[in-house]
């Protein structure tokens, strides 16, 4: 990316880079930071602190991510502890959730222009589909065939999820939440 700039004694504010638009060279696209919501401030990045709790209880980790880059290069749900993962539990694994589904889907054509922005985020879809996205999670990816029996029932009854799940409402599932990924590209993009 080329951007500009013009110099003023105040400098430059979060908010006015937030609401500054620009048009993608040679597209009539156009680009602006606050068309987005992203996880800062309701998903946890980074690894816990020196105070926070290390173990999971339900013995799920996340690795880290910074932005859009890291999450789709990075591992995600994983079932050890590790000095760069985040502890996942009962309450956030909906959220972590959400963030395999992101990585799993989120294949834009202008990919790019997206790495550096924290992951994309609707708040109040991922609210409000919690369980669909830990049903998602559960059935799809290999860590949850790793973790204790006992955990999993935990996750399970946290979430009302039924015991089975078979293919078709898997595949239905998929779809929808593809087509949830792909709405959050502003129509302008």
């Amino acid at each position: 990316m080329i951007g500009l700039y013009q110099r003023e004694s105040k400098g430059m504010d979060y908010e006015t880079v937030k609401n500054f638009r620009f048009r993608l060279l040679n597209s009539d696209k156009e680009f602006q930071l606050a068309d987005f919501t992203t996880t800062d401030g309701y998903i946890k990045k980074y690894p816990p602190g020196k105070k926070d709790p290390k173990e999971s209880s339900i013995g799920l980790y996340y690795y880290t991510f910074r932005d859009m880059n890291a999450l789709q290069r990075s591992a995600s749900f994983q079932t050890k502890p590790h000095y760069n993962a985040i502890v996942v539990e009962l309450e956030n694994l909906y959220l972590y959730s959400w963030l395999y589904v992101l990585r799993k889907f989120f294949k834009p054509k202008d990919r790019w222009l997206y790495g550096n922005l924290s992951p994309l985020f609707d708040v109040d879809y991922v609210e409000n589909t919690k369980t669909e996205l830990v049903r998602y999670a559960v059935s799809t990816h290999p860590a949850f065939g790793e973790i204790s029996p006992v955990n999993l029932e935990k996750i399970r009854k946290h979430y009302s999820l039924p015991v089975e799940h078979s293919d078709t409402e898997i595949t239905r599932l998929e779809n929808e939440l593809r087509e949830k990924i792909d709405s959050l590209i502003p129509s302008n993009q």
